[in-house]
């Protein structure tokens, strides 16, 4: 009964242990990425609430990504934060009332920034694959026609804030050297455009999908 006990008590430790792995991933790291994907713009105003207007955007961007991981067994879990400039855009000069000629809809993320958690398990094979999510913020700039808007066209820039969540994978291939591939969904939430007219407000919802190839060092 004793021994039955001492067990008891033992297994949360070895639950938490976990099985043993043979890469360590403890510690901080850093890298670079290239980002590729594509997004939206959903436009709508008050008085066609019911409908909405799409305008697809693409791009890439370049980015340096900074974090730090701890480890127990082949559970790793850790932070990461992530800058990327470049563009994701997109325009369209219809459906009107909201896109047209007058002053075609568009939307532009150049500057991206992302603060995450992240939990993976250590196989093996010395891959690591992991989910993430976390805080995106993002510099944006949208713009509507002015027959939507008050008789010239309404935009917005600045800074927007949303989330981020997604999952990847790592695989070391040198002895501090890690590469590694990522799918990201961000969402920045809906924003109104500055000047919309007496037939509603305009407002836009930002989202994306972007893939991000690039490599870290441990250190």
């Amino acid at each position: 009964m004793t021994h039955f006990r001492k067990s008891l008590t033992a297994l949360p430790m070895l639950l938490l242990a976990g099985a043993a792995s043979a890469q360590d991933w403890a510690g901080r790291y850093w890298g670079g990425e290239l980002s590729f994907g594509a997004g939206s713009s959903a436009y709508k105003q008050d008085f066609l609430a019911t409908s909405k207007t799409e305008i697809d955007a693409s791009g890439g961007m370049i980015g340096a990504v900074y974090g730090h991981n701890w480890q127990t067994g082949n559970r790793v879990w850790g932070y990461e934060a992530d800058l990327s400039v470049g563009s994701f855009e997109g325009s369209a000069t219809a459906p009107a009332p909201i896109c047209s000629g007058l002053g075609p809809c568009s939307s532009e993320l150049s500057t991206l920034v992302t603060l995450r958690g992240r939990i993976g398990i250590a196989l093996d094979n010395g891959l690591l694959p992991f989910a993430t999510a976390g805080l995106a913020v993002g510099q944006v700039e949208i713009r509507a026609d002015e027959f939507a808007c008050d008789a010239e066209p309404c935009a917005t820039d600045g800074t927007k804030v949303g989330i981020v969540v997604g999952g990847g994978v790592e695989y070391p291939f040198r002895e501090t050297w890690n590469l590694r591939g990522q799918v990201q969904y961000i969402n920045l939430g809906e924003e109104e455009l500055d000047g919309s007219g007496p037939t509603g407000t305009v407002s836009a919802e930002l989202s994306y999908i972007r893939v991000n190839l690039g490599f870290t060092r441990r250190f």
